[in-house]
């Protein structure tokens, strides 16, 4: 009996590790490429994670170090780009298809379920024996009439209207996504739409809404975007997989322009020379170089070039210092480390350690920054989530939607206040990638959650020419900071003219292990 079980167990493994049994095999001649080709990946964010956990973690040391510098290369050129467009490309033609048919098959069942109730309460109705005899040419010219119920234009009408590209890439099982305080309607509380080129893009976002919502209530697999539109947010970014632009079919290209509130701060030009230069030499003579460089600062008197200064020191002491946890496990170390250059003023109260939101203990931020609004109250105003690449990206544990829950519950805090302009940040860390993204309310029910920024932290002291870059970056996500602190000071009392467009949106999705007893119980409830 217990061999029987750890065969079985073994074999189990081994079909969940199957594209790690593929790469062992393969380790010689492996690519990206050919690895997403063969298991068949169309999510880029999924894949990259997946490869680069199997390439440093499962393969040999003898190529691993060849694979990891092949992979960055490959991912940040322009192949890689095609690569994924030609993907999502296929994927979204084969699912269509499969959209079809599964519709086409729903519509046969109506059409055969309708005509068995007909036929039954026909029957049932009738006490005759002339009633008991079937009329073939009456029962044809009931066939036809059902079959007429349903034309091309309401087939039209009632199909989906997205694809299954929507779906969440790791959500293989059920989940509802309506739990919470969240309402299906979307009541006016302002009578103007957002209106840009004569294309009103509110009625388009209530429609995906809409959409979404119908889907979400039979436990569909939506995407993170369409989960996060059940709640009023709206995420618009550069990358269109996860830009809710993606989901209309018209969509006026000036609306991420409309909707950029944030540039980076201007690098020094002697910043960059000087992260060039402790580039070259930090194998030997950079104490030198920095010496040169803090006569200069004292010379100019110049606070952003100090400031600038100061981070480049430190970023080269922490990579050449040795660390237990080398890896990019240990992201948010060095992310934090970033974050003490900025936030080092007494005014703003940092928790880098686990702390619930101000106004929800269910969510627990990685770090978070905020403000004293009173003398026994803070408000939120910066949050980051990090996600490892060892945890899993399933639709109840996905950063992409915590993140921007918990964001529309710090900027209604800031509109409760009565904060005349309010806006939010959040940062999602994956890996080493930053991701930093802005909130803000201008519009009836629209959350638009803004893509403003992305970069990735350096992985060794040799990639300190990022640097310049990501500090300018944070200074001015520090520059917007200030000026919402600003409001917060400044505020009268009273109720902000924002407070009717303000809504409450839904929780976390929630795991739904078996879907009839779900659907049951609800409406044993509802009853």
């Amino acid at each position: 009996m217990a061999k029987i079980k750890s065969k079985g167990k073994l074999k189990k493994n081994k079909e969940l590790a199957k594209d790690i049994v593929w790469c062992k095999k393969n380790v010689k001649s492996l690519t990206p490429r050919e690895y997403f080709k063969k298991f068949n990946i169309t999510d880029r964010q999924y894949g990259h994670q997946r490869y680069n956990n199997i390439i440093t973690g499962q393969l040999s040391n003898t190529y691993r170090k060849k694979l990891k510098e092949e992979f960055q290369i490959w991912r940040s050129g322009p192949e890689s780009s095609k690569f994924w467009e030609q993907q999502l490309e296929k994927k979204s033609k084969s699912e269509s298809s499969y959209q079809s048919t599964k519709f086409a098959t729903s519509q046969t069942q109506k059409v055969y379920k309708a005509m068995n109730t007909s036929f039954w309460d026909e029957d049932d109705g009738s006490d005759t024996e002339s009633d008991n005899t079937i009329d073939q040419a009456s029962e044809n010219k009931h066939d036809i009439k059902i079959i007429e119920e349903i034309d091309d234009s309401d087939l039209l009408d009632k199909c989906p209207s997205f694809l299954s590209d929507d779906k969440h890439p790791d959500a293989n099982c059920s989940y509802w996504c309506l739990q919470g305080e969240g309402s299906e309607e979307w009541s006016s509380g302002s009578n103007k739409d957002w209106i840009i080129n004569n294309n009103n893009i509110t009625e388009n976002f209530k429609q995906i809404r809409r959409d979404s919502f119908s889907a979400a209530s039979n436990l569909e697999r939506i995407s993170s975007v369409r989960i996060l539109v059940l709640s009023h947010i709206f995420v618009i970014s550069p990358i269109i997989e996860q830009s809710v632009t993606s989901l209309i079919p018209i969509m006026p290209e000036n609306l991420l322009v409309q909707t950029d509130v944030f540039r980076r701060m201007e690098t020094p030009i002697e910043v960059v020379q000087w992260a060039h230069k402790l580039h070259e030499t930090q194998t030997s003579g950079y104490e030198k170089e920095l010496l040169k460089m803090k006569e200069y600062t004292l010379k100019s008197n110049h606070q952003i070039v100090n400031r600038h200064l100061e981070f480049l020191e430190d970023i080269v002491k922490f990579y050449r210092a040795p660390h237990k946890n080398d890896t990019e496990d240990s992201a948010l170390d060095r992310l934090k480390m970033i974050l003490q250059h900025v936030f080092y003023c007494q005014k703003y109260v940092v928790n880098s350690n686990t702390k619930p939101l101000e106004t929800s203990k269910h969510y627990i931020p990685d770090y978070k920054l905020s403000y004293p609004a009173r003398a026994t109250k803070l408000v939120d105003i910066f949050i980051v989530e990090a996600k490892l690449n060892c945890k899993s990206y399933f639709p109840h544990q996905d950063d992409f939607i915590k993140l921007r829950l918990e964001m529309q519950k710090m900027i209604n805090e800031l509109i409760y206040i009565n904060v005349s302009e309010p806006m939010v940040f959040g940062l999602l860390l994956t890996g080493l990638d930053c991701q930093l993204y802005t909130m803000y309310l201008k519009h009836d029910g629209i959350y638009v959650c803004r893509e403003v920024q992305t970069f990735s932290l350096p992985r060794s002291s040799y990639e300190i020419m990022l640097c310049p870059s990501i500090f300018s970056t944070m200074l001015a996500l520090q520059d917007k900071i200030d000026m919402i602190i600003q409001q917060i000071r400044t505020r009268k009392k009273g109720k902000s003219s924002l407070l009717n467009l303000t809504r409450k949106g839904y929780d976390a999705p929630v795991l739904v292990k078996d879907p009839l007893t779900f659907f049951s119980d609800n409406q044993e409830d509802s009853q």
